[in-house]
């Protein structure tokens, strides 16, 4: 369940991505690509592992997880910038209708992490580009111009 889980939020950020405006998806590598990587860890359940002889079962929590973005220059792979979050779904929920909430659930915490690259890219578009430029200048590159914002 935990590898379904993280496929589920693998989906559902890549269609956040594909959704937001503010970056412009590239299909390789180059000296303007930051990589956006985002990743979902240290899964654990309030739903006990059976739950024989009750009809009906509720749980007061659902999912917690680690979740993790990095921005990572595309040539020298330098970590730019992480963001890092503790998630958690309450309950009460029917233990019955918890899977068939994961992919609303991972959507969620998906946007969750794009408002949080939206903040960092508003916060300091420029400072991001000066690490981008130094993670490149130690790679053996120059650069000349910023990229456009």
């Amino acid at each position: 369940m935990k590898v379904r889980l993280q496929e589920t939020f693998g989906e559902a950020f890549h269609e956040a991505m594909a959704r937001q405006r503010d970056f412009e998806i590239a299909d390789g590598l180059g000296r303007d690509v930051i990589l956006v990587q985002a990743y979902m860890t240290d899964i654990t359940t309030g739903v006990p592992p059976e739950y024989a002889g009750n009809d009906v079962l509720t749980v007061r929590w659902i999912w917690e997880a680690n979740l993790t973005l990095e921005l990572r220059d595309s040539m020298s792979n330098q970590i730019l910038a992480r963001i890092r979050a503790r998630e958690r779904v309450d309950g009460p929920v029917d233990a019955d209708r918890v899977y068939s909430m994961a992919p609303q659930i991972m959507r969620r915490w998906s946007g969750r992490l794009i408002e949080q690259l939206d903040e960092l890219s508003n916060f300091y578009p420029s400072r991001l580009y000066r690490m981008h430029e130094r993670a490149t200048q130690q790679s053996g590159q120059r650069t000349t111009q910023p990229p456009e914002e």
